[in-house]
């Protein structure tokens, strides 16, 4: 008999166990090498292994292109249904009034849109600054919260 000593895995702590040692000469089991029983030697397996990693960088390619084709696509259906809003300078429009305002002191059938307001300047990144009726500066708010006004 043979001590095993392992470490166990909460406290750290030794663990002593005694296995019998068994005779190798006598294993039932026979130990080769796999490399000569396929018939394949070390420099088969290596350009094997070479046409293996080619496939692969081609499988790779292929499947990116597959992944821009599906994106373009979605991409694709989704733009059908965005409308694209600008306005121009001295265009009137009405702004989405925000949740805290319209849920103030229970006014149950209060209009969800402010304004209207007169577009002062617009922005490159989507955003108007805007006037209101009383010349009061309002913004710069994002054009997704805006929609055309019509008196």
């Amino acid at each position: 008999m043979r001590p095993l000593v392992l470490v166990a895995p909460l406290q750290g702590k030794p663990l002593i166990l005694y296995v019998a040692a068994q005779d190798r000469s006598t294993s039932p089991f026979r130990v080769s090498d796999p490399i000569s029983e396929d018939g394949y030697t070390i420099r088969s397996h290596t350009h094997l292994r070479l046409e293996e990693l080619e496939s692969l960088d081609e499988r790779r390619l292929d499947t990116q292109q597959r992944l821009e084709c599906y994106q373009s696509h979605i991409s694709k259906s989704y733009n059908k249904k965005v409308r694209q809003r600008s306005f121009q300078v001295g265009d009137m429009v009405l702004s989405v009034r925000r949740p805290i305002i319209t849920h103030k002191k229970g006014k149950k059938f209060v209009s969800k849109w402010d304004g209207p307001y007169v577009i002062l300047e617009v922005y490159t990144n989507g955003s108007y600054m805007m006037v209101d009726q009383d010349g009061v500066k309002v913004g710069p708010i994002n054009g997704r919260y805006l929609k055309l006004y019509y008196p």
